[in-house]
């Protein structure tokens, strides 16, 4: 079974077998903060462009934002005083923090910088700019000479009727900046008559390819933009291809008025988000983004949840425990592509696959050192979650440490913000209260502190699981009550990783350490 970007890549070949570039679109408005869920438009495109790359034609990722559209709502983060900006385009109205240009800057800069760091680098579009320079204005008179029949394609998808009235453009006061506009007349050439709702004054512009207040409706803006591009794949919300949604009414603008077939589209689900109960608050505008994501999972790791995905298949990241079982199958995919683990061929050929597309770099193919997250996990917290230290006791060569650094990092942040209170520890030392253990349980505790001391350095799980069923049969303590009495003399809690692990991790002279302040 091919990868779903792969066959996707195939169909347009087959499709257009005369083009030697490929166009790739996705554009988001900037009217907010680009939440995570909006990554998966700028990571489904990049995929595609990657499959169609490996067929061995060019490929143009471009991503349009829609940074001419009005504004329509203030997000709870910014201030209230914002108001006056409303119905105002997105690039002309102040930003809401230092160091950009414009409301819609300080929402796109961030992610663009962003991006880079998931291998994710298209072409930037930014709509402000055409409209402003007039360059859609020979496509602006086409859908304006089509005005009856662009109202009735879109006819044909309601259930009341657009007015008579109605135009296929909006035009921005030159009295107050706003879309709050109704056009009056058009001359069947390049000069549009419209009337300000705020000042009621009536103003024309002469030539509509000398004007930078002109703008196309969105569902007659998006197949215009296929049309200028040469856009030849899109994907974009499910609710985008509902039936009568705005790519189906797109598609016959796109044939009837621009002449020019529709690009291929499809859609993609939505991403939900599990296990942030209390960690961000809505009311104040915290939304998920790609930043938060990446706080937490490695760039290499968040691909892959899209990788292994078809695109019009929903699915959940987790930051509670469930975190670690999506790193611990990334880790299996990656076994099974580099063939470390056995599998069937099948198995392994589909593996690879998505290893290779999850990975930032397209030419990456060597399998760096890394640590299983969970077990990540207990070892920083064995070190205080001090990641340099951790590096010193492995005593791993510089060039292999990299990609382990950067799981570390998501490892000691998802253990400080996210993880259960039952997943988190810390080690014993000097100046703490030990616990007041029943006689037998401190006894048979330090039976094994004894027992442990004859034994060699360097002890594995199986030994340390043989020792614990040695001390319990000869002290004739429950073995669940000898270890809770270890728990508690080594991290102060009844539970925690598993133990013969665990002891295996610490080694015996930090176990002696630990256990010997309770003689």
């Amino acid at each position: 079974m091919s990868h779903w970007a792969d066959s996707y890549a195939k169909q347009l070949n087959r499709k257009h077998p005369e083009k030697t570039t490929f166009v790739c679109a996705s554009g988001i408005t900037p009217s907010g903060k680009v939440h995570f869920g909006n990554f998966r438009e700028f990571i489904t495109i990049e995929i595609l462009a990657r499959a169609l790359r490996a067929t061995g034609v060019s490929v143009r990722h471009i991503h349009i934002w829609d940074d001419f559209d009005a504004f329509r709502k203030i997000p709870p983060y910014v201030n209230a005083l914002y108001e006056e900006h409303l119905r105002k385009p997105l690039d002309g109205i102040p930003s809401p923090v230092t160091g950009y240009n414009s409301y819609a800057e300080a929402h796109e800069k961030p992610v663009e910088q962003i991006l880079q760091g998931v291998g994710v680098h298209p072409e930037y579009i930014y709509q402000s700019a055409y409209y402003r320079q007039s360059t859609y204005a020979e496509l602006i008179r086409v859908a304006l000479q089509h005005r009856a029949q662009l109202r009735e394609i879109l006819n044909r998808y309601r259930t009341t009727d657009l007015p008579e009235d109605w135009w296929p453009i909006t035009v921005y006061s030159e009295f107050s900046e706003k879309d709050t506009t109704e056009i009056v007349e058009w001359d069947n050439k390049w000069g549009i008559v419209y009337r300000c709702d705020s000042s009621g004054t009536v103003y024309t512009i002469p030539d509509i390819r000398k004007t930078d207040r002109v703008k196309l409706l969105w569902r007659i803006d998006w197949p215009m933009r296929w049309s200028y591009f040469d856009v030849t794949a899109e994907a974009s919300g499910k609710d985008h291809f509902s039936k009568g949604g705005s790519f189906e009414s797109g598609g016959c603008i796109s044939r009837e008025v621009f002449d020019r077939d529709a690009p291929f589209g499809f859609q993609f689900d939505f991403v939900g988000i599990k296990g942030i109960s209390g960690k961000m608050s809505s009311s104040e505008g915290m939304v998920v983004t790609l930043e938060d994501v990446l706080q937490v999972y490695q760039p290499e790791v968040i691909r892959y949840m899209f990788v292994r995905s078809r695109p019009n298949s929903e699915f959940v990241v987790s930051f509670d425990l469930d975190t670690l079982k999506i790193y611990e199958d990334y880790d299996r995919c990656a076994r099974y592509a580099h063939r470390i683990d056995e599998c069937s061929e099948e198995r392994a050929e589909k593996e690879s696959c998505i290893w290779k597309y999850s990975q930032i770099d397209e030419s990456t193919t060597k399998l760096p050192y890394s640590i299983p997250f969970r077990h990540l996990c207990n070892l920083l917290q064995i070190h205080d979650l001090n990641i340099q230290h951790l590096l010193d006791h492995l005593d791993i060569e510089a060039d292999d440490s990299d990609f382990l650094v950067s799981r570390a990092q998501c490892a000691k942040h998802w253990l400080q913000k996210y993880a259960p209170p039952d997943f988190v520890f810390s080690l014993g030392s000097v100046d703490d209260v030990l616990p007041t253990l029943p006689p037998e349980i401190h006894s048979a505790v330090m039976a094994f502190a004894r027992i442990l001391e004859d034994e060699a350095d360097g002890l594995v799980t199986k030994r340390y699981t043989e020792l614990l069923h040695r001390i319990s049969a000869d002290c004739e303590v429950p073995i669940k009550q000898l270890c809770v009495g270890l728990y508690q003399y080594l991290i102060g809690r009844d539970q925690g990783p598993r133990l013969a692990g665990f002891m295996e991790l610490l080694g015996k002279e930090k176990i002696l350490t630990l256990l010997q302040r309770a003689e």
